[in-house]
This record gives C-alpha cells, structure tokens and sequence, in this order.
C-alpha cells in the first residue's frame, strides 16, 4: 500500500479533532468517525468525513454508555465509555443510554476487500480497547490498517500496565512497531506501524 492518501477511522471522536489534526499530515481521501454519543457536536465536517453513530465494540448490538453528568467537569452528557468500572469522568452510572455496537473486526474486514488505500486507525474508546483489541487479534484484523494510534485507560477502568502491555505484544505480534503518538497533540496517544 503506501499511498499518500488514507482512510481515517477515528473511534470514540468526540468532536473530531483528531482526524483535523492528523489532515495536516497526510492527505484523507474520507474519514469515519465513530462517536455514538449524541451529546456530543462534531467540528463542522468536511465532505469527506462521515459520522458512524455506532460503539466500536466486539459484536454488532447493543450496550449502555455511561455518560458525564451535570456535574462533571466536561459538559453535561459529553464525556462517556461503555465501561462500568471507569472511574473518571464524573459519570452517572445509574442513568445509562443504549447505544448500537459494531463488530469493528468485521467492519475492517469489510473495507479490507474494498480498498488499497493504507487505513490509519485512531483508537480513545475509553476502556473498550481491552475488548477490542484481542478481538481484533483474533478475528485475523488487527493487520489491516496500517496505522494504529491508542489511548490506554488502565488506571481508568481497573487495568494496569500489565494490561496495557499484553496489548502492545498482540501489535508486535501482528508485525508492528512502536513509534510514539504524533501527529495528535494529546500526549496519551502511542502510535503503531507496519
């Protein structure tokens, strides 16, 4: 692959400011970002960037999300995971929303067959990564894009770096390397490439 042009997939967007900030390095034939909750305002998109209403998740479905509450540092609704055990957030766990879920093992597999663009995936799932990735893994997807940028929530969601590191080996195993986290300016983000 290799080419200039690349699909991004941004799971858990939020407002969509990564894929603006990852723009000014390479050139975004279309973006998908993935943010189910609907508290939240996308940065105007541009017409190549398309906005899935859908969780990342292992299976295609249904789940609560957790969302902030009036309280919370974070705007009212705007900080949410799928993950009970998040202890940050200022969440209000005893008034959940049900969200739809996708299979993203499945998704990916999908546009494996549909495109030879390099896909560059950035993941702030805020928790969920601990499930996804090792789906990924085994559903023989975690080798299809060729980017990957994580943030790992550990302390968060009752992990440790232990935890984060059999992630990391299941990267390694799948014939990526480390090379840090730009071009996003959040300093969390490790970033992944083949």
């Amino acid at each position: 692959m290799g080419s200039d042009s690349v699909i991004f997939i941004d799971l858990g967007a939020f407002d969509g400011r990564s894929v603006r900030a990852y723009e000014k390095t390479r050139d975004i034939t279309f973006a998908q970002l993935w943010e189910p909750n609907p508290h939240v305002r996308l940065l105007p998109p541009k017409c190549n960037h398309i906005k899935i209403d859908k969780a990342a998740s292992v299976a295609d479905g249904n789940a609560s999300m957790y969302l902030s509450n009036p309280m919370g540092r974070v705007g009212q609704g705007q900080g949410s995971t799928l993950y009970k055990e998040k202890c940050s957030g200022f969440l209000d766990y005893g008034h959940p929303m049900v969200v739809e879920t996708a299979d993203f093992a499945a998704h990916l597999a999908n546009l494996r067959g549909l495109t030879q663009r390099d896909i560059v995936v950035k993941m702030n799932v805020e928790g969920a990564e601990y499930d996804i990735i090792p789906h990924l893994a085994a559903q023989s997807a975690l080798d299809i894009p060729t980017e990957w940028y994580i943030s790992f929530h550990n302390w968060k969601v009752g992990r440790t770096e232990d935890d984060d590191e059999e992630l990391r080996e299941l990267f390694r195993l799948a014939g990526y390397r480390d090379f840090g986290g730009r071009p996003f300016p959040e300093p969390e983000f490790e970033g992944w490439a083949r």
